[in-house]
């Protein structure tokens, strides 16, 4: 490993460093291993991060390991417990020193900004986590929270009259997590106009406090139902009997694999996919190991698959509900509403495509990111009404702010939240389109026709 290249990860697990005078200040071995394991994580990712990687960096013993924490999630989670706090302090120094109007755009600015000064740091904080364990997810949970309670109480001293972005401040801050992570991923590490695009976004949202409603937004009744309905079964086919399973190869086949990619689901969604095993699978898909092997590489190609799959037919039903609708605000309505609902009607497949895509697939771009990308295409029919049409990272941002409410619920309460998140994730994608009011008047029209019906 270079040296300055050491240097910066050094940074990142914040490491004691030797002093040039006196005796030496040498690190604790807890310290060794915090600075072993956020070397390895920033280098190779947390996937490929191993107990045996993280020793052989920090020069101690499995044993010596042991005494310290219990296992590499427990270690992981100690680096970034660490970055968080310094994170959400400067944040919290930062809205503080500005204006109570300003608080979002304080926040937004700080977090590009210790992107741009700590890289490595945000990219353990940001990227990895996703990567990582339940516990790790927690944490992220945790700093968005943080940061968005900071920004809203600074907000509480705004007059009421005053123009602030009337959306959640947690979806705002998960939406520039989003952002952020997805350029450190793809090593585009020059940010230095990404706050401004954010700002821009977020001043789509303004009006007079005193007429905000979405800010404090949480699940409503159900939307009306979609008349797109998906072609995927959400109960696995039925293992044929045994007089029959010789009969047909092929068909037998078929079904083994549709049995292996429901089973993926369930099984994320249990424990997550970093824990799951290949032995849990073939349980919860009643096929022997043979069967698995023969359609399977390893456990990440049946994930993979079952993922994949997902989000083809979630593709399909939004493609299919956006092109039904009149006029653009109505098409991105019924798009949303049958995008929604497609995750209620098979939670566990929703928890494997919002929650576990990074740590099935790291490499290059991450499957959610080509998610992302295609939904953001239906919003560049928006910039031809939009009195001022957006750039392509507020596009980007409004997407990702739908996305983290889809995130959030799904770890929260399962897919069947994400339909109740409708109106709100549709409020999100007009408004910086055709504004606050207009947004909210289109929403409220469309859930008040499914009441009269």
């Amino acid at each position: 490993m270079k040296a300055h290249t050491a240097d910066s990860y050094r940074e990142a697990a914040s490491a004691p460093r030797y002093s040039p005078r006196g005796p030496a200040l040498r690190p604790t071995r807890r310290e060794r291993i915090l600075l072993a394991m956020a070397c390895t994580a920033a280098v190779e990712g947390y996937t490929q991060t191993t107990i045996a990687k993280v020793i052989a960096h920090a020069e101690i013993s499995r044993p010596a390991f042991y005494e310290h924490f219990d296992s590499k999630g427990v270690c992981f989670s100690a680096v970034e417990r660490r970055i968080a706090a310094d994170l959400v302090e400067r944040v919290q120094v930062a809205v503080g020193q500005g204006a109570p109007a300003r608080a979002a755009e304080s926040a937004v600015r700080c977090l590009v900004d210790f992107a741009t000064q700590a890289p490595v740091r945000a990219r353990l904080l940001l990227c990895e986590s996703l990567a990582a364990d339940p516990a790790a997810l927690d944490e992220r949970d945790r700093v968005v929270d943080a940061i968005a309670g900071a920004i809203e109480r600074r907000q509480a001293r705004c007059p009421r009259q005053a123009a602030v972005a009337d959306l959640p401040s947690w979806t705002l801050v998960g939406a520039v997590f989003w952002l952020i992570e997805q350029r450190l991923r793809r090593g585009s590490g020059d940010l230095r106009n990404l706050a401004d695009e954010i700002v821009d976004w977020v001043r789509r949202y303004e009006r007079p406090l005193d007429e905000h409603r979405w800010r404090a937004s949480v699940p409503g009744p159900p939307p009306p139902p979609s008349h797109v309905v998906s072609e995927l079964p959400s109960e696995p086919p039925i293992a044929p009997s045994r007089r029959r399973r010789g009969a047909c190869r092929q068909q037998a086949l078929r079904n083994q694999r549709e049995r292996i990619l429901h089973a993926s689901a369930v099984v994320a969604s249990r424990t997550g996919y970093n824990a799951a095993s290949v032995t849990e699978i073939l349980a919860e898909a009643d096929v022997d190991k043979r069967a698995f092997y023969s359609i399977f590489a390893n456990k990440q190609a049946a994930f993979m698959a079952a993922y994949e799959l997902g989000v083809q037919h979630a593709r399909a039903v939004v493609a299919d509900g956006f092109f039904s609708g009149g006029t653009w605000p109505e098409r991105v309505w019924e798009s949303i509403l049958a995008g929604t609902q497609f995750h209620a009607t098979d939670p566990m497949l929703s928890h494997l495509l919002c929650v576990h895509s990074y740590a099935i697939d790291r490499s290059g771009i991450a499957p959610i990111d080509k998610a992302q990308a295609a939904f953001t295409i239906f919003h560049h029919e928006g910039n031809r009404i939009a009195a001022e049409p957006l750039g392509e990272t507020a596009m980007q941002a409004a997407v990702a702010a739908a996305f983290e409410t889809a995130f959030l619920c799904s770890r929260e309460g399962g897919g069947e939240q994400i339909s109740l998140m409708a109106p709100l994730i549709a409020y999100l994608c007009l408004a910086p389109y055709i504004g606050p009011r207009s947004a909210e008047e289109l929403v409220d029209e469309k859930m008040a026709a499914s009441t009269a019906q």
